[in-house]
C-alpha cells in the first residue's frame, strides 16, 4: 500500500487477490496508512507496517457503547445487542440492513470469513449472493444512480427519459463492491 500511495509499483501479487493496479499522481499530501488493532499480535503487525493504529475499543466506547477489553465476551455481547454487529439469514441482514441504511449509515462491511473458516469459499459467495439479491430491489446499484442521474439531467433539459430501469447480475456483483467485501 505504502509503494502504491508514493506512486509506485503494488507490492508482490498474493495467492488470492493479485492486485495488478497503480494510482494516478495526486497533488494533495500522501495519506497515512491506519490499521485496525483488535489484539496484540494485530497491534505488533500496525507497529511495523502502519503510521498509525486504529483502538476500536476506544471507538466504540466513545459512541455510547460498554467495551472493556478485558471481557471480550460482554463487548461481544454489547455488539450484538447494539446491532454494530448484525447475524442471520439472507432475508434477516438484508431487513437488519436496510434498517441501517434507513438510519443514515452509508457503509456496511459483508464480512464472510467465519462462514469461509467453517463451510468454505463457495459457501461464503452463496451467502453474499443471497444477501444481496434480497437487498437488490431496495438499493440502488452505482450503474442505477447514474442512469437516474443522467434521466433527470436530460428531463432538465427537456429531452425525453427512460420510464423504467433494470438490475444485471452485473449489476449486483458491483452492488456488492459498493457495500463493502
Amino acid at each position: 500500500m505504502r509503494s502504491l500511495l508514493h506512486g509506485g509499483p503494488p507490492g508482490p501479487a498474493g495467492p488470492l487477490f493479485p492486485l495488478g493496479a497503480a494510482l494516478p499522481p495526486a497533488a494533495a499530501p500522501t495519506p497515512e496508512i491506519a490499521a485496525g488493532v483488535l489484539r496484540p499480535g494485530m497491534a505488533r503487525a500496525a507497529g511495523r507496517t502502519a503510521d498509525t493504529a486504529v483502538s476500536y475499543a476506544a471507538m466504540l466506547r466513545l459512541a455510547g457503547l460498554d467495551i472493556d477489553v478485558s471481557d471480550p465476551v460482554s463487548g461481544a455481547r454489547e455488539l450484538v445487542e447494539e446491532g454494530v454487529f448484525l447475524y442471520g439469514g439472507p432475508e434477516e441482514l438484508a431487513a437488519r440492513i436496510r434498517h441501517c441504511f434507513a438510519s443514515g449509515i452509508d457503509e456496511v462491511v459483508l464480512n464472510t470469513s467465519g462462514v469461509t473458516q467453517v463451510h468454505g469459499f463457495g459457501e461464503a459467495v452463496a451467502d453474499l449472493r443471497d444477501i444481496l439479491a434480497e437487498l437488490s430491489p431496495n438499493c440502488a446499484t452505482p450503474g442505477q444512480v447514474r442512469r437516474r442521474r443522467a434521466a433527470m439531467a436530460r428531463a432538465a433539459l427537456g429531452a425525453r427519459t427512460p420510464a423504467t430501469t433494470t438490475v444485471s447480475e452485473r449489476a449486483i456483483s458491483a452492488q456488492g463492491s459498493r457495500i463493502g467485501l
